[in-house]
């Protein structure tokens, strides 16, 4: 058979083997591991996304610009006309940058008494609003409401954005509720009562169009402006930029490669995908699909604007109502997708909507312009406003005014498919014929793919194909049931009595009824062809090659109608991907990978693991260890059930289904409205917390969380930012209060009351408890029974329990979590599923022979062979175990995966059959493989690469002027630094005395009152009136009863009786002795203290270490410089002093660099060069920089280093400062003083390549 090279492919690691089968004896040839970064951020074992966290930063960043933008020109009218004291000349020193000089905020007196509040005189911006919408005021007066407008307006939602507060209805809920108190007065006057009566103004969600706008309107009304006035301020306060389009980001089409994928919300879409799935339908029992007659009685289903989802269970109890003997091919709880824009152009145009079509004449050239559905519905895609669409349909469509209010409030489906519209075109009309869906992509294009001479046999051609595809699924697994024959033939050392009756009771087996249908002289044909083939593989010894359905396709057409094969490329494939083009030979004859890049693939975990794949593979084709003639194994993230556990399963999801019916027939019952699965879901979170809010222990009442303002909503345990969970399972029902302002983004045990939270939360415990007392009974139950019958019963029932306790001992851990694990998230799963998906395509320009094995299946493998326990838990804390899965999964040959097929068939009639090992020894090769690889961790300093990008004015590229560089566009190189130059925190400075009375400089920081943790902490707040307050409140609230944190977390009042509280405080840090200084303040200090001027942050993480080494006074001494990435992003410089005191540089450590340790010299890594055992214990990265001081004098640099092997997060491990030492004992994270450190260095030393092999270069 050859080479296997088995991938286990992860989103920062790639676990490698090659395994040489030949004759049916298997060979390890070599294995490792790649790893490389993720891309993603993760601190205290909480991943984020970097593009992420930076595109956040540049949002702000342009935020303030055009805050600063819409100040500028609102300024600029209101002194236009009088209504400002500030000059132009003021105005234009501030907002616009000339060269030399600084930007100037405006501090002329008058200015700044116009901004100025005071509640003495009534100075307060409410006042003027308020004022300005009832009576004329002097003009600056009126100025200076209007300037509050524009600081408050606010974001004009898109109604082409979906965003989940719309969604949940917190925005809604909120504006709605400010209409029903606002009566008749305008936003300004509302919230001047609020502050009149001491209630909060802040953080209340309003609608710029309803509330800010409208207020506009009426104060221009009053004031009596002109209309040219009232359009200026219009505009300079209002006006907003409109979204970018991301049309190029749309992937394209499958098929037609030039064609962008169509949006799932187009109707001819909805109509392939609800045909699709239609025609799919099969009537098991029966052995056919829906008739004509059914599936009209179906069709409605996917017409109800009301379900633009709905359960399968619906059309089969439509379907199967008058024949209950009737089984479909899909589970009731199976979700289909309906057609919600069609079905809501219907409600206004009627049935006969794809017809419709509307003239009228264009204003710009007089002519004759008609609108049909696809111009409806670009508009409806388009159109960012809701006004826009209604004005639409009355003008150009004549709607009346009811209809055009249902067309502007439709909201299409946000997403899109695989296929383009012109590739859908070309599939549909098979579709209504209805065929499936694999007939209808080969004979989309089979017109274009049929040369002249066949042209007229294109009926027949079809018949072929069809055919084809109707017996390629048993052909397919007669053909494995033969290769399972030859994999025998070959274990018994090539000897094997073939019984044709075992040959024909194995169809029966596998084939089931389409084999028993079969008439007799079908059946005889049947078994004498594939068992004459059977004998000739035999005696071939010879494996048969499984050919895929489009390979079988390509081959009829060629053999049978000489169709020529570039003709052939232009056939569909109905499972096709974005296919990589063919990799061309290289100058030496190889195929290498090349550009990973495709417009299909915009996950950047997935194009990362990609990238990597490719410097892999190449290396290994490089070195002649793989060719392209070699089969590629891959590991899928798929779960594989026994027929127990997917019984369990059914029963479990049938009773959530019927839980799921009965909540929502509560709410009708008791609401009188018709829920939505938002509604349901609220419902059953309620029933799960007994009725009570978690956080606060109030009793929830129905009406509470299903309102038009609900004050319970649905909240994350993990917050979703650090989860990316949207399961049941991390979700509650919590006051909105509570959420948004005391919880936010905390995990449930940094809450102050988190004890009373769990005593909330106790039922759940003692629930899944009970369920474990059960699930042991189950247990004995299943060994004790005497049939197979009981005993599945037994094991049924068991794994029906396990579901349930999971759930909620799952739902109760979340509480219990004081730091995000590493891989918590489940988008790791989702990540490897679109790497594998992408990368079997991708691998395929180079093999012809690339396999998918389910992740499961591997996992069946190890146990069987003996490399793992039934029911141990995999260990992932070294990165070996990547190279134990590919290992097996390059094992894993074709019969061998057919033989696992027959095991669970087996084993579910009580048999457990036995698996011969890949060879003798495998076992304990696996085991001490962990001995024999050497991790290759990919590391790649970009910390000062330098970016560019093309230079675009108004959205054009730009070129050079003339000819010559049309083709060559200008590019911007800026300053570039890749890395966090400071933490994010923002702190002050103020002079204190120390216990020798000498004034020392401290560093303070505003905190929430409520994040104190304990008393020690109140000692630190700097005002000292403000910190006898709190301690006196503090000891009250102690002395009742009250924990610290409770105490804390109930309001402290500065002033009880003016109701105005202690939100924030200046605490003092102690642990903070030399910050960076950031930049000056824009103001200076009044009293002429310097250090008030300073803004101070601290440092994040350093760039690199130089260790200096040498002799002073004949003794030999060390030294350490420490380049911050803050210091590094100041000089641009990556180059060390040569010497320091006298020491010469020696080493020069970054970040991510290997190392391999000595203990005296280096002449005992000379001596185990060829010991890959004695090599990988001293093999350790680099991952971190710091220092420290000692005795108050000596500073120490520290070198934070993890074992190769090492797969473990920081946070898991415990750092250990030990000098390495030759018999030591494996340690997978050490510190290291610079004094320390002795050791080779990567790149300087010695190289590891991408294989795994270490070359050195001393």
């Amino acid at each position: 058979m050859g080479k296997v090279l088995g991938l286990d492919l992860g989103t920062n690691s790639i676990g490698w083997a090659i395994v040489e089968e030949e004759r049916g004896e298997h060979k390890l040839i070599d294995s490792g591991v790649f790893i490389f970064s993720e891309g993603v951020k993760i601190e205290k074992g909480v991943e984020s996304s970097k593009a992420a966290e930076r595109t956040s930063f540049r949002l702000a960043r342009r935020q303030k610009f055009r805050r600063r933008l819409r100040k500028y020109e609102t300024l600029k009218v209101l002194i236009e006309n009088k209504m400002s004291p500030l000059t132009l000349e003021e105005l234009e020193k501030w907002a616009k940058y000339k060269k030399g000089f600084k930007r100037e905020y405006p501090k002329s007196k008058d200015f700044l008494e116009w901004l100025k509040t005071d509640e003495a005189t009534n100075k307060n911006p409410y006042y003027f609003r308020a004022m300005s919408a009832k009576s004329k005021l002097p003009l600056y007066e009126v100025g200076r409401a209007l300037y509050h407008i524009a600081q408050r307006r606010g974001y004009k939602s898109n109604r082409l954005e979906t965003t989940k507060a719309n969604e949940d209805g917190k925005v809604n809920s909120g504006i709605n509720e400010i209409n029903k108190n606002i009566g008749t007065l305008t936003l300004g006057e509302y919230f001047y009562e609020l502050y009149k009566k001491g209630d909060k103004i802040r953080s209340k969600y309003t609608s710029r169009e309803q509330h800010y706008l409208s207020e506009f309107k009426k104060i221009c009304e009053i004031q009596q402006f002109s209309k040219e006035l009232s359009i200026k301020l219009e505009k300079a306060i209002f006006f907003q930029r409109p979204l970018k389009s991301q049309k190029g980001l749309v992937g394209k089409c499958v098929f037609e490669k030039s064609k962008p994928r169509c949006p799932i919300s187009h109707p001819l879409f909805e109509e392939f995908r609800a045909l699709q799935f239609i025609n799919s339908i099969k009537v098991i029992n029966e052995k056919r699909f829906l008739n004509d007659e059914e599936k009209l009685m179906i069709k409605p289903l996917f017409l109800r604007k009301s379900k633009p989802n709905f359960d399968f269970e619906e059309i089969r109890k439509r379907i199967t109502n008058k024949n209950r003997d009737m089984t479909l091919n899909y589970t009731d709880w199976t979700l289909v997708s309906g057609c919600p824009t069609i079905s809501q152009l219907i409600e206004i145009f009627g049935d006969d909507w794809i017809n419709i079509n509307f003239e009228y004449i264009r204003e710009k050239d007089n002519k004759k312009s008609i609108i049909n559905y696809e111009t409806i519905w670009h508009v409806l895609f388009n159109f960012d406003s809701v006004e826009k669409i209604k004005e639409f349909g009355i003008n150009r469509l004549k709607l009346d005014e009811d209809k055009a209010n249902k067309l502007s409030k439709i909201k299409l489906k946000q997403g899109y498919g695989s296929l383009s519209l012109c590739a859908i075109r070309k599939i549909l009309p098979y579709l209504k014929e209805g065929l499936l869906y694999s007939y209808s992509a080969y004979f989309a294009n089979l017109g274009k793919a049929v040369d002249e001479k066949n042209k007229n046999k294109l009926s027949e051609i079809k018949e072929d194909i069809k055919s084809l595809i109707d017996v390629f699924r048993n052909s397919k697994k007669v053909e494995n049931i033969i290769n399972s024959y030859i994999y025998k033939y070959r274990e018994n050392h090539f000897s094997l009595k073939i019984e044709k009756e075992d040959f024909i009771k194995k169809l029966d087996s596998e084939l089931g009824e389409d084999f028993i249908s079969l008439n007799e002289s079908e059946r005889v044909t049947f078994i004498d062809e594939y068992f004459s083939l059977l004998e000739k593989m035999i005696k071939r010894n010879d494996f048969i090659k499984i050919k895929r359905l489009d390979e079988k396709i390509i081959e009829l057409l060629k053999d049978k109608y000489d169709i020529p094969e570039q003709n052939l490329t232009k056939l569909f494939h109905p499972s096709d991907l974005d296919i990589y083009p063919d990799a061309k030979p290289a100058p030496d004859g190889k195929k290498y990978l090349g550009s990973p890049r495709t417009q299909s693939v915009r996950n950047p975990m997935a194009m990362k693991t990609l990238h990597q794949l490719k410097k892999l593979i190449n290396t290994l084709i490089k070195e002649n260890k793989i060719s392209s003639n070699d089969t590629i194994n891959i590991e899928l993230t798929r779960e594989l059930n026994d027929a127990n556990m997917r019984a369990a399963i059914k029963r479990y999801q049938n009773e959530l289904e019927k839980n799921k019916k009965e909540c929502a027939q509560k709410i009708k019952d008791t609401l009188k409205i018709e829920p939505t699965e938002t509604d349901i879901l609220k419902y059953q979170l309620w029933e799960e917390q007994r009725h009570m809010c978690l956080y606060t222990g109030k009793k929830i009442n129905i009406s509470d969380f299903l309102s038009d303002n609900p004050i319970y909503d649905i909240e994350h345990t993990i917050p979703r930012s650090l989860s990316f969970d949207d399961s049941q399972v991390n979700l509650t029902l919590c006051h909105n209060d509570f959420n948004r302002n005391i919880k936010k983004n905390m995990i449930p045990q940094q809450l102050p009351n988190i004890e009373e939270i769990l005593l909330r939360i106790e039922h759940w415990k003692e629930e899944y408890q009970n369920f474990e007392k059960q699930i042991n009974k189950a247990k004995n139950s299943s060994k004790n029974s005497s049939s197979k019958e009981d005993k599945d019963k037994a094991i049924q029932w068991k794994n029906y329990l396990i579901l349930k306790k999971d759930y909620l001992k799952q739902k109760y851990d979340r509480f219990l979590i004081k730091d995000i694990p590493s891989g918590f998230t489940n988008r790791q799963l989702r990540d490897t599923a679109i790497i594998t998906k992408y990368a079997r395509a991708y691998l395929k320009t180079v093999f012809d022979d690339v396999n998918s094995i389910k992740g499961s299946m591997t996992a069946q493998f190890r146990k069987i062979w003996g490399v793992q326990n039934e029911y141990d838990i995999k260990s992932r804390n070294k990165h070996s175990h990547h190279t134990v899965d590919a290992i097996v999964l390059a094992s894993i040959t074709g019969p061998k995966y057919n033989l696992l097929s027959t095991f669970y068939k087996d084993a579910e009639r009580g048999l457990r059959p036995t698996f011969k090992k890949p060879w003798a020894t495998f076992v304990e090769d696996i085991k001490k493989i962990e001995d024999e690889i050497i991790v290759k961790h990919h590391f790649e300093d970009k910390t000062l690469k330098q970016s560019k990008k093309k230079l675009r004015i108004r959205g054009k590229i730009k070129y050079p002027e003339g000819n010559d560089g049309k083709n060559k566009p200008i590019y911007m190189q800026g300053d570039t630094f890749r890395g966090s130059l400071h933490l994010d925190t923002f702190y002050g400075a103020i002079k204190r005395k120390d216990e020798n009375n000498n004034e020392k400089l401290r560093y303070v920081v505003r905190k929430p009152v409520n994040s104190l943790k304990n008393e020690k902490e109140i000692d630190n707040i700097v005002d000292e009136g403000i910190r006898r307050k709190i301690r006196a409140v503090i000891e009250r609230r102690t002395t009742d009863g009250k924990s610290f944190a409770e105490a804390i977390s109930e309001t402290i009042w500065m002033n009880e009786e003016k109701k105005i509280p202690i939100n924030k405080v200046r605490y003092q840090m102690t642990n903070i002795a030399n910050p960076i200084i950031l930049k000056n303040h824009r103001d200076k200090s009044k009293d002429g203290q310097e250090y008030k001027e300073n803004i101070y942050v601290t440092n994040d993480s350093n760039y690199m270490m130089g260790i200096y080494e040498g002799t002073i006074a004949n003794k030999p001494k060390k030294d350490f410089i420490l380049v911050s990435n803050f210091e590094l992003a100041k000089s641009k410089n990556t180059k060390l002093p040569d010497e320091k005191n006298g020491l010469q540089l020696r080493q020069k450590l970054k970040r991510g660099m290997m190392v391999l340790l000595y203990e005296n010299s280096k002449g005992e890594i000379d001596s185990i060069k060829d010991n890959v055992k004695e090599l990988s214990k001293r093999l350790y990265k680099i991952i971190g920089f710091s220092s420290m001081t000692a005795q108050k004098k000596y500073e120490y640099g520290r070198i934070s280093l993890r074992h190769h092997l090492e797969s473990r997060a920081s946070i898991e491990l415990k750092e250990i400062n030990i000098s390495f030492k030759n018999n030591e004992e494996y340690i997978p994270q050490r510190m290291l003083l610079h004094s320390q450190f002795k050791a080779l260095i990567e790149n300087k030393d010695f190289l590891i390549t991408n294989d795994g092999k270490i070359k050195f270069i001393f």
